[in-house]
Formats: C-alpha cells, structure tokens, sequence
C-alpha cells in the first residue's frame, strides 16, 4: 500500500512538473514578445515595416508604452510617443521622426554612444534623457519638458541642437541663454552631422536609366524620402557647375543634349535651410561612326555586321 501511495505521489510530482514546464515555456515568450521589441542589426527600413523588427513585430505601434531598441536606421513616418506605464527608448544607431516624439512621465529616453536620433518635429520629454558621448539629438521644433522629474544629462562631447524654443530642464541644457548646452540650426551647418541632416530632409534621386545614348529621354527621375518643399531641381555635365531647372515637382524628366556624365537633384526647404539631395547619374552615351568594312566584334563574335557601305553606326 506504501509503495502504491508514494508512486501516486511521484506521478503527480511529475505531472505537476511538466505543467510548470510547459506553462514556462508558454508564457515567457509571450510576454517577452509584448514587453519590448528591437529593431534588426544593421537594417535599414521603415518603424511600419514588421521586417524592419528581430523578431519580427506583426503590427508595429507609434502610441506604445514598452521598451524599444533602435540599431541599424530606421526611420518613423509620422508622430511617434511612448505613454502609459512607462517604456525606454533605447537609440544604439540611428533613428529619425518624421513628426513629433513624444515621452510620457514614466518614459526614459537614452542615446547610446555613436547613436543618432533626429526629429523633425517637437521634442518632448517626461523623465530621464540620458546622452552618450559621441552621440547625436537633432530636432527641428521645440524642446519641451512634461513633468517635475524631466532631466537632460549630456556626456560630452555629446550634441545637441534644437532649432526652436527650449525648454530649461535639469541638466545640461539648461541656462539659456546665457550658458547653452546645446547648438541651433546655424550651429548645425559646421557639424559634420549637416551632410546626414541634408540627406534626411531631401532625400534621394532615383530613375531607371542609369546609361542612355544620346537623342534619348532619362526617364522619370524621382525625389524619394523628402521632407520639405522642392525648391527647384538641378543638373551638372562632368562635374561642371549645377545648373538650375525651373521645376518643382517630385518627378522630372530629362532630354540631354550632350553626352556625357550628368546628375540631378533637388533643392528641399523645409522652413529653416536649403537643402541638397543625393543625386543621380546618368551616363550619356554618343553615336559613333566607325570608318572600317568589317564586322564589329566582342570577344571573337560579331556584333554588328558591316552593311556593305562604307561605315558601321555603332
């Protein structure tokens, strides 16, 4: 009867310990998966974009209340803010808010060392905002603090800059405008973090083509991932000097009359500077004719046959 008993005993031990084991294996990733998510190594994408996300985030939230970690560069289309409960946005490498960002009372934000964090919008923070050495905020609005306990640690030498209002919290970026911790949109332009600040508001040129003869069209060359208004669009012909085009639009084709290499770019303003975008190139290729009475060949095979007349048209 003992021996009975103490089998029933062990079996529902070990029952019991397979219950547990299960429910762990259940539940842990299930709350690790809703408690924080981290964007992929060395990725380049869109915050919308579950692959952007390891693992993968099926339905990517920009009203949240958990803790998020930037590497690689990703970039937010809209308004982007962290409430509720409280969340920590971690930026390791680089992360730009096309909008507003937006920290709540229970919410740090932290910039690692090399991270870069840009806002084109308002900047508000709730809490703790913790700055690495080497490391970069840039927002184009104003700088708020929401809530007595907002401070602003800069480890130098950290940069700031703030191209509107700001502001005083405790930390380094107070005491203006006597003693700034921070620079502004004019300091900006003698940092080497300006070529990336340009490339963010006015995007990139993309087309099609990349090599034309001449006598044909570019195709339609498109301004991607702008932020601002086009002012005009421009090319240059070998490295020349960049000529202007009366043209505003995100699409623009071109005719060129010389061959050639030729790029183009667009001009953004987005209300404080002008702006250059990453241009595209375009090589022009000429018609030539070639005075000879034999088949044109590459690696041994003909290529164009000569037409019995005096020329071959390449």
């Amino acid at each position: 009867m003992w021996a009975n008993c103490k089998n029933i005993v062990l079996k529902s031990r070990y029952n019991l310990l397979i219950w547990f084991t299960i429910m762990a294996l259940v539940i842990v990733p299930f709350c690790n998966s809703y408690a924080d998510h981290t964007s992929a190594n060395n990725y380049t994408g869109l915050w919308s974009n579950s692959a952007s996300w390891s693992p993968s985030w099926v339905s990517p939230s920009t009203s949240l209340s958990e803790d998020i970690t930037i590497y690689g560069y990703i970039s937010v289309i809209g308004d982007l803010s962290f409430g509720g409960s409280g969340g920590v946005l971690t930026v390791n490498d680089t992360l730009v808010v096309y909008g507003n960002l937006s920290l709540g009372n229970n919410c740090d934000l932290n910039v690692a060392s090399g991270g870069v964090l840009m806002v084109l919008g308002n900047l508000s923070i709730g809490n703790k905002t913790d700055i690495a050495t080497n490391s970069y905020i840039v927002t184009t609005g104003n700088f708020t603090a929401n809530g007595s306990q907002s401070t602003f640690n800069t480890s130098l030498p950290s940069k700031v800059y703030i191209f509107g209002s700001a502001e005083s919290v405790d930390g380094n970026v107070t005491n203006c405008p006597s003693n700034c911790h921070y620079g502004n949109s004019s300091a900006l332009l003698s940092d080497q973090i300006v070529d990336f600040y340009y490339y963010v508001i006015s995007g990139y040129v993309s087309g099609i083509f990349a090599t034309i003869t001449i006598g044909e069209k570019t195709g339609n060359l498109n301004l991607n991932n702008y932020h601002g208004n086009i002012k005009k669009w421009q090319k240059r012909l070998n490295g020349g000097s960049w000529i202007d085009i009366v043209f505003t639009g995100n699409t623009y084709e071109d005719l060129p009359t010389e061959s050639g290499t030729w790029e183009y770019r667009s001009v953004v303003n987005n209300g404080t500077i002008d702006a250059n975008s990453k241009s595209k190139v375009v090589v022009v290729k000429p018609i030539v004719k070639v005075n000879t009475k034999k088949d044109i060949k590459w690696n041994g095979v003909p290529i164009i046959k000569w037409n019995g007349k005096n020329k071959t048209t390449i």
